[in-house]
């Protein structure tokens, strides 16, 4: 280095052409190298103390640890046209959190970002072919890697240590994965692969990773670590450093006190038989009689739309039969169902929905105004036909066009019907009522009566037990169960599902708890009004799934309309929540033992 020449705190070749590395006598340098240098020489910036370093676009090689252990840089800006990058070009940057690449390198060379524990996503560039030893190895703050579809080759060593990587997803390209190429990353809980890959498959769970063969079955050549695809551990091993994903509060009943589920608070045998029978007894009226109001509307809709459409075939038979080949005597009696089906109360209420909220859930247009009392169409028809019996010559043809302002008044509309004013086969529907209009919005407001109502009909189990009825303030705990267990007289909530929720009742001191299976989300405004409420509500959702990786979809969906985190952290912290009486709103999910 004799021919040197020191400039702006750099040492430079003499042609000022290469950049050796920074001047100790000088504190000149902050950051930016100037343009005019082409070549950056090995270890020019190894533990150096910036926090950011940026090389001109005039630079077009780069020696090898070239930042190497520089353990305060944060951000490093790379030539636009720089096509190689050094090894161990970032090696031990610990605290590095972002690097501008350039936008095509010609692949990335060994070590290139080991041991930056900073880093939370990586780089990617086009051109990128192979992913060499230790590459990406201790790149402790990654969660995901989306490795790119150009890339044929992972060689062994190449991601290790990556401690919160959780996904992978391989490239459709992929040729070569070789022995230990992911090692000692904890918490994958699935890895993935493009179905058009003729080499390599995974499982439907993403937790095996194959290598095919030629009659098409599969190599086990990569699976997720064995506490992830383990049993979720029981609730005494949670105070052990390694949190399961999802809480299991089974327990053995002849383990010692210490070690039974979430909370140490037991009932004995007796106690719980008759806590279970009182809820299920308490809920029985509710449920029989919700089933039977869904079933009774049900048929009710079907006979009323029945009704409608006789009557509208009637009044426009001239489309469908010539002239003296239909009489009124072949048009049939309606049958007492099919009148009482017609037959409404006027707000529309029913006695089933007394214990729940009042809503209409089929609404009759109020009449037109009129100079005398109108007649039904059913009444015009009987008058015709006891006016007619008997007179020969008499056909349909003789029974007056109905006007429209009588169709009108015979039509009976659905909640949430709202086509009024559509042109439809040259009819033009009327506008529905304001009133009828308010009333079915009034169905997906946040009112907690209009919210429990849905809530109530959209579930196919739901059962209450009240806890305090003195309590000064309501606290519900609701209860979703994605699945339910075999009881003696059908399906029912599980023993141990309402076990646990009353330990929680107990320590937060709720007044009452709702147990609810079966809600149906795919409406959309009930979605929706499902989700805002449920932002602030104490919410304990049970599933069967024993890890993260095995939920399904149903259930993660429910979980995010209900806020409830499938986060590991936020999980765990939702527990410790849940041990203690500390004020705070439950989100948790608890994997469900279903056997009784």
């Amino acid at each position: 280095m004799n021919d040197t020449v020191k400039k702006g705190g750099l040492i430079y070749s003499s042609d000022l052409k290469c950049v050796f590395g920074q001047d100790a006598d000088s504190t000149e340098f902050r950051g930016t190298v100037p343009s005019g240098a082409v070549r950056i020489e090995e270890d020019a910036f190894s533990c150096c103390n910036l926090t950011e370093i940026i090389l001109p676009d005039s630079v077009q090689e780069t020696g090898a640890n070239l930042f190497c252990n520089s353990k305060k840089l944060e951000h490093v800006k790379l030539p636009s046209g720089l096509k190689e990058l050094s090894p161990f070009m970032f090696c031990g940057c610990s605290s590095l959190k972002k690097v501008d690449m350039p936008l095509e390198v010609n692949d990335f060379p060994e070590g290139l970002f080991a041991e930056c524990s900073s880093l939370e996503e990586i780089p990617f560039r086009a051109g990128i072919k192979t992913l060499p030893e230790g590459v990406f190895s201790g790149c402790s703050s990654i969660t995901s890697l989306v490795i790119p579809e150009t890339v044929e080759s992972i060689q062994t060593d190449a991601i290790v240590g990556c401690t919160k990587l959780r996904t992978i997803v391989l490239p459709a390209n992929l040729k070569e994965f070789q022995d230990g190429a992911i090692k000692d990353c904890p918490s994958i809980s699935r890895i993935r692969i493009s179905d058009d890959n003729s080499l390599y498959f995974t499982d439907e769970e993403g937790s095996v990773l194959y290598r095919r063969k030629a009659d098409g079955t599969g190599i086990p050549i990569f699976q997720v670590t064995d506490r992830v695809q383990s049993q979720i551990p029981s609730v005494q091993e949670l105070d052990e450093e390694e949190k399961p994903s999802i809480i299991s509060y089974d327990s053995d009943e002849d383990e010692s006190e210490e070690a039974s589920i979430l909370f140490q608070k037991d009932f004995s045998e007796d106690e719980e038989e008759a806590l279970t029978q009182g809820i299920q007894a308490e809920s029985q009226n509710t449920n029989q009689t919700k089933e039977e109001t869904k079933d009774m509307n049900e048929e009710n809709t079907k006979l009323s739309s029945d009704m409608e459409a006789r009557l509208r075939e009637i009044m426009g038979q001239e489309k469908q039969y010539g002239e003296g080949e239909f009489t009124i005597m072949d048009i049939p009696e309606a049958s007492e169902e099919e009148i009482q089906a017609n037959i409404l109360e006027a707000s529309g209420e029913h006695p089933a929905f007394e214990r729940t909220m009042e809503i209409p859930h089929l609404v009759k247009q109020a009449p037109v105004e009129s100079d005398g009392p109108v007649k039904s169409m059913e009444e015009k028809i009987a008058e015709i036909i006891e006016q007619n019996q008997g007179q020969p010559g008499f056909s349909i043809m003789d029974i007056p066009a109905a006007s429209q302002r009588e169709i009108e008044e015979d039509r009976i509309v659905s909640e949430g019907d709202f086509n009024a004013g559509v042109e439809n086969d040259d009819e033009v529907i009327p506008e529905i009522p304001e009133a009828q209009i308010k009333a079915t919005e009034a169905l997906y407001e946040d009112d907690e009566k209009a919210v429990m109502h849905n809530l109530f009909f959209e579930a196919k189990k739901v059962e209450q037990i009240n806890l305090d009825y003195d309590a000064e303030e309501q606290k519900i705990l609701y209860v979703f169960a994605q699945e339910l267990a075999n009881g003696q007289f059908g399906k029912i909530f599980s023993k141990r599902l309402v076990k646990c929720a009353n330990r929680l009742a107990q320590i937060h001191k709720y007044s009452s708890i709702f147990f609810f299976s079966g809600v149906d989300l795919d409406n959309e405004k009930f979605r929706n009004q499902f989700t805002r409420y449920m932002e602030d509500k104490n919410v304990l959702i049970a599933c069967s799934a024993g890890t993260l990786g095995s939920l399904d979809e149903n259930t993660r969906v429910f979980a995010s309309c209900a806020h409830v985190p499938l986060d590991k952290d936020k999980m765990d912290e939702q527990v410790r929540f849940a041990r203690s009486s500390e004020e705070h709103c439950l989100k948790l999910l608890i994997q469900d033992n279903l056997a009784e």
